[in-house]
């Protein structure tokens, strides 16, 4: 009997045994190192034979080989148990980490049981497209963002024309996430990002929403949206070549009101607004003559005086002694009346006499070649 079980060994030990698609330690040279874990499988010390068995569902094995590949017995890695914060993959035999606040990618076919992470508190897991690779990340759309949900997954879009940018994290710059932000110095606040005061909202050169500061001398409410919602302080207006706030010129209505612009501001009255419409800026200027008032746009010669009505360049000249016009804007000498009350005086104080040089009823004819 004891001769027909060794015989038995012999056997068992020179022709391997399959079991279960195990493969004995014999395979592998009969050396228990050479038995060592191959890909999903570890070595069973227990079964005699040694064989390779398949990993049990709370362990994997990272080299991810075939249990039954003859040919790669340089394995030096048993089954170890999954770690933390890990999902398995499409066929069970090993793992990838979940996603904590930063992204992962994988192809399609290497996962399916990604829905299974769990995120941190106040984070949801999210997922981006690039080509046939999905991006997983935990964290939150943000200011702004728009998120669809398919199961325990979502995905983020940002809203359009609020002010919200696309930003990347500190560790991922690879364009496929998705994290909605108002620029700096804006605020959330209904629906929309809103800058603060002294700024506006505006798209840079990389079409991007930013805060942008008032010019000089301006400023703006909570809020802005514009360029012209900058208003210039009181003795400014928003001109020049490129709309800066330029200082008032005297006589003008900017001194007096805040948020003037070239096209508003205008000159006091007896002043009259005088553009450079290239520069944008202005000067506000009266009649040339002392003794001419500005009408609309027009400078009339005072009572007394006549002269040609003209814009600014007006000479007056100054009627004859004894008589004056009785209208403001005379052109011609001869619209000079006799002027009844011309008075001659002497003396001072209560000495003072006064008389009519020209005696009421006089009537004296005044030409104008005279």
């Amino acid at each position: 009997m004891k001769k027909i079980f060794a015989i038995y060994l012999s056997i068992l030990c020179t022709f391997p045994i399959f079991v279960n698609g195990d493969v004995p330690c014999s395979t592998h040279n009969n050396n228990r190192a050479n038995c060592l874990a191959k890909g999903g499988c570890g070595f069973d010390s227990f079964v005699s034979p040694t064989v390779c068995n398949a990993c049990p569902n709370d362990q994997y094995n990272p080299q991810q080989s075939n249990c039954n590949d003859e040919d790669s017995d340089g394995c030096t890695e048993t089954c170890q148990p999954v770690p933390a914060n890990n999902f398995k993959n499409s066929d069970g035999t090993w793992y990838l980490p979940c996603p904590i606040n930063n992204k992962y990618n994988y192809t399609n076919t290497e996962a399916t049981y990604i829905g299974n992470c769990t995120c941190p508190a106040d984070t949801i897991l999210i997922n981006t497209t690039e080509n046939s690779t999905n991006s997983y990340y935990c964290g939150q759309c943000g200011d702004g963002g728009m998120q669809s949900q398919s199961g325990d997954i979502y995905t983020c879009s940002c809203q359009a024309n609020v002010g919200v940018n696309n930003v990347h994290g500190a560790t991922d710059n690879s364009g496929t996430r998705v994290e909605c932000a108002c620029p700096t110095g804006a605020i959330w606040q209904s629906g929309s990002c809103k800058c603060a005061t002294n700024t506006y909202l505006k798209k840079n050169s990389n079409n991007e929403y930013v805060c942008a500061t008032c010019p000089e001398h301006s400023t703006s409410t909570f809020g802005s949206t514009n360029l012209n919602d900058c208003k210039c302080y009181v003795n400014y207006y928003m001109g020049g070549t490129n709309n800066t706030c330029q200082l008032c010129p005297e006589n003008s209505s900017c001194q007096h009101y805040s948020g003037q612009t070239y096209e508003t501001a205008t000159c006091n009255s007896g002043y009259q607004k005088v553009p450079n419409t290239t520069n944008h800026t202005f000067t506000c200027e009266s009649c040339s003559d002392s003794n001419a008032t500005l009408y609309g746009n027009v400078c009339k010669c005072n009572a007394g005086y006549y002269g040609p009505q003209n814009d600014l360049n007006t000479e007056c000249t100054q009627c004859p002694i004894g008589t004056t016009t009785t209208t403001i804007g005379a052109t011609q000498r001869n619209e000079c009346k006799m002027n009844h009350n011309t008075k001659f005086c002497y003396g001072s104080g209560d000495n003072k006499k006064c008389m009519n040089l020209i005696p009421a009823g006089t009537v004296i004819s005044v030409s104008n070649n005279t």
